[in-house]
């Protein structure tokens, strides 16, 4: 699943609602990045980096991923929150 969304500049963080291998892992999770305006660096969001970032003003993309085999039986609902 992908969601775009375009951001303000300021200071974010990712949360969801269950990591059930550890908000670290690979096997699923929340990959995000952020495109600035100005033509800037992208900023990613991954395992191990959903912490408060500063961002400036840009389209923010969301991906849930799954890296897996079999039945995955897990509910994620990421949120995004400004900080700042």
């Amino acid at each position: 699943m992908q969601s775009l969304v375009h951001l303000d500049a300021g200071t974010y963080t990712i949360e969801a609602s269950d990591f059930p291998y550890g908000p670290n892992s690979w096997a699923l999770g929340i990959q995000a990045t952020l495109r600035p305006d100005d033509g800037g660096e992208s900023i990613t969001f991954s395992p191990s980096k959903y912490g408060p970032k500063t961002l400036p003003a840009g389209t923010f993309d969301t991906n849930i991923f799954v890296n897996t085999i079999g039945d995955i039986d897990v509910l994620i609902t990421p949120r995004l929150y400004k900080i700042d």
